[in-house]
């Protein structure tokens, strides 16, 4: 394995380029950083609900962060949007895995399971 592959050797990983939410500009790593946390229903957290409904923005410059923020004011928080995400969340989270047999499968899904199996 060479030295320049995996972690750097302070320990951290090389991170991702940022790029503008407005423009699509690629943002240097050692620029200012133009970042804003903004009301969104549709922002849907992968793991950590208490991010839910919050955007990060990120943007090449003051103006396009200021746009940015422009747009997102006139949006409308939409709370069935918000929790809609959320359940949908919950619901990946909760499919079954593959090693699963088909009949544990359906029980799983109309949430009968083990309790019904032989009541029909």
């Amino acid at each position: 394995m060479r030295k320049d592959d995996g972690p750097q050797a302070d320990g951290e990983e090389p991170t991702e380029p940022e790029i503008c939410d407005l423009c699509g500009a690629v943002i240097p790593a050692d620029s200012i950083d133009w970042s804003a946390l903004v009301p969104d229903s549709s922002a849907i957290h992968t793991v950590e609900s208490n991010f839910d409904g919050r955007r990060m923005l990120v943007a090449c410059s003051q103006e396009h962060l200021e746009e940015l923020i422009e747009q997102y004011k006139h949006r409308p928080f939409v709370d069935a949007e918000l929790w809609a995400g959320k359940i949908a969340r919950v619901l990946r989270r909760q499919r079954p895995r593959p090693d699963h047999r088909a009949g544990e499968r359906s029980t799983v899904r109309d949430g009968c399971g083990s309790a019904c199996q032989g009541r029909a």
